[in-house]
């Protein structure tokens, strides 16, 4: 249920376009975080509103519902997802029921309001995944910032310079450990021998 796509098919049902509705909800509240999976999804909402519809809840009532949801202070609202959700699912079940019946009409108009709400969520689930992107190309950026800024990163290039001349007999050295000790007094932002002894590895290797 990845991705940010919900177009319908253009030959599809009442019936077939409320089951991809209720597909692209789900996979919306389980990409935000509200549950885990499709079991929980079905489970905790969506069974619970089938039940919700059985005892005689109109589409009027939910309309109602939806207008005390949106009076209530912004604090006090359901989050913003659940609600449409909510309002999503429960027209896809007013359509599915209408369809079932015959009225094709009806099943039609719950359609595409059960759509409109998805939508809604959709939005925020691209939202989401956008931020996400933003902030790991960030992360990203900055940590190659930070190591093409370093100092280390600074006097690698001199570093590899001596050691090419030592390895093509310009200069010699008892030992790599000698090497090393070497460009750390040359170097001393450098401090450490063994980092010098890693970049000889890894150039050695090459």
């Amino acid at each position: 249920m990845s991705g940010c796509s919900t177009e319908p098919c253009k030959h599809m049902t009442p019936s077939g376009h409320a089951y991809q509705i209720i597909e692209s909800v789900a996979g919306s509240l389980i990409d935000l975080g509200f549950y885990d999976d499709d079991e929980s999804f079905q489970r905790e909402l969506l069974s619970k509103l089938v039940d919700v519809c059985c005892q005689g809840v109109t589409a009027a009532g939910l309309d109602k519902y939806h207008e005390k949801v949106l009076a209530m202070p912004e604090s006090e609202q359901p989050e913003g997802p659940i609600h449409y959700g909510v309002i999503s699912l429960m027209r896809c079940i007013y359509a599915l029921r209408s369809d079932r019946f015959g009225n094709s009409t009806e099943a039609w108009n719950y359609v595409i309001e059960a759509r409109f709400y998805a939508d809604a969520i959709l939005s925020q689930r691209c939202d989401v995944h956008a931020v996400k992107q933003s902030r790991t190309a960030v992360a990203k950026s900055g940590s190659k910032a930070r190591h093409e800024s370093s100092p280390h990163a600074e006097v690698k290039p001199l570093v590899r310079s001596a050691w090419a001349e030592w390895r093509g007999g310009a200069v010699s050295y008892r030992s790599t450990a000698a090497f090393c000790r070497d460009v750390v007094k040359q170097y001393p932002v450098i401090a450490d021998p063994r980092t010098v002894a890693r970049w000889v590895a890894e150039w050695d290797g090459q």
